[in-house]
């Protein structure tokens, strides 16, 4: 089999027929469905089994609610396909979407387009041109934030995830798949771009740098990231690019955090800045901040920047 779709339900009756169409419609026809119902309340598991009553290749799986990682790593878990790609109930692909197979069979992974529905209140899309990249040509021209944090719009090899033990880390609410898509760059040698067809967002949130404050979650994001980031040799511009927005809200969980004492917090601060100076300056862009800043680091003297960055934060 070539590939596995995994699609995640959770109370999705609205869209979910639109979404499984969207595959079954494909002149391609080697693929599963994997219909994860994550404990929904609506009607979706319902329309799930009417799927795979008509369909052998749609298959259903009903679980008790645990959140979108649990059900992709669910999918995972099942996947008999060469290839993994992910679709969101909520979303839909666009004709010919698995063509691309029939011209990468070389890469480790593919990344597709993405488009906004015209109903979506995501700002922005994604297009990339049909391109192969060494890995190490990808990484000098992409970086994780903002060209490939999602896990859908992308075919994964299903060896690489279950030989290099991947999944979705179930302890993030948010930002479990750009930690997946980093965990999964450092197996890849070959990785390839298309815009043959699109994946279409139609409820997209507006990115991580928009979603509210989680201090748990922005916490074990921004450790996460940053030591996958430690362990391979990324080019300067590519970790600070990646880094940038786990950073920006962990500076702030730095501030709304109460179980982290004063003391701490300073050395937190003085940690960060040091290690990430030019990219803090990317982050607060006003001069007058830039100088405090700039002081701190001079003089190793982070009380009035710890200050400043107090009343910033209240």
């Amino acid at each position: 089999m070539e590939v596995t779709v995994v699609i995640p339900v959770y109370n999705a009756e609205k869209y979910l027929d639109e979404c499984v169409q969207s595959v079954l419609n494909q002149n391609f026809t080697d693929f599963e469905i994997l219909l994860i119902n994550d404990g929904s309340s609506d009607g979706s598991g319902i329309i799930c089994e009417n799927y795979a009553s008509k369909d052998s290749r749609v298959k259903v799986f009903h679980k008790k609610n645990g959140g979108v990682s649990t059900a992709r790593n669910m999918g995972i878990e099942y996947a008999k396909g060469k290839w993994i790609t992910f679709i969101d109930a909520d979303d839909y692909i666009q004709e010919n979407y698995f063509e691309v197979l029939n011209l990468k069979n070389d890469t480790d992974w593919i990344l597709l387009d993405i488009k906004r529905d015209v109903f979506s209140d995501m700002g922005v899309g994604m297009d990339f041109e049909n391109q192969v990249y060494e890995a190490a040509e990808f990484v000098n021209i992409y970086s994780l934030y903002p060209h490939f944090p999602e896990a859908c719009a992308k075919f994964f090899k299903n060896s690489i995830v279950k030989k290099s033990n991947l999944r979705f880390n179930t302890d993030l609410k948010f930002g479990e798949d750009s930690l997946f898509n980093l965990q999964y760059l450092k197996f890849c040698q070959i990785i390839s771009t298309t815009n043959i067809s699109k994946y279409i967002y139609r409820n997209g949130g507006g990115g991580l740098s928009k979603l509210i404050q989680d201090i748990k979650n922005d916490t074990t994001l921004f450790q996460e990231i940053e030591k996958e980031l430690e362990k391979h040799q990324y080019p300067v511009q590519f970790c600070q690019q990646t880094i940038r927005i786990p950073l920006t809200r962990y500076l702030k969980v730095l501030y709304s955090d109460k179980s982290i004492s004063p003391a701490n917090r300073l050395l937190l601060l003085r940690r960060n800045v040091e290690k990430y100076y030019n990219v803090c300056l990317t982050v607060f862009t006003n001069p007058k901040i830039r100088l405090f800043f700039a002081f701190a680091r001079l003089t190793g003297f982070y009380c009035i920047l710890d200050q400043v960055l107090s009343k910033l934060n209240k």
